[in-house]
């Protein structure tokens, strides 16, 4: 990373002090290894110096995006890649990047208010790491204007 920031390939890693870094690995995650994470961690923390960081290792999750209350079960990998472990993964990035004094989450999920939308020109495609679809929950009060929403 350093020889890469030398060359002036990438931005001064100095910038990256400050930013706050949230890492999930599930011990069930066959696609991403715990041990690539723990290294990605390692380096976050002594290699860049970033401080702020919230690391979940130790749930029995798949490759998928967790929840506490929708999914299929925690140690699944599989289509649609969400997962419900009993932890609010949602919840505690918002919490982190945000604060805590966040209004409670709707009591019910609106199954219209999940949107699919084409990630491809955000590293999808045949050769990448992400599906061509990717998915955000976008509530009726910020999709009809109603009230102003930062995500």
């Amino acid at each position: 990373i350093k020889a890469q920031e030398k060359a002036q390939a990438i931005d001064d890693t100095a910038n990256l002090s400050s930013h706050k870094v949230l890492m999930w690995s599930g011990t069930n995650d066959n696609t991403v290894s715990q041990s690539v994470m723990k290294s990605l961690a390692y380096m976050y923390q002594t290699g860049l110096g970033v401080n702020d960081t919230s690391i979940y290792f130790n749930y029995s999750s798949g490759h998928a995006w967790i929840t506490d209350y929708y999914g299929s079960s925690c140690s699944t990998t599989a289509s649609p890649y969400i997962n419900n472990c009993d932890f609010d993964l949602a919840g505690e990035s918002f919490k982190m990047f945000y604060g805590p004094d966040l209004k409670d989450r709707a009591a019910k999920m609106v199954g219209a208010n999940l949107l699919a939308f084409d990630q491809v020109e955000f590293g999808g495609g045949a050769m990448a790491s992400l599906g061509n679809t990717g998915y955000i929950y976008v509530p009726g009060a910020c999709a009809d204007g109603s009230i102003a929403c930062a995500l």
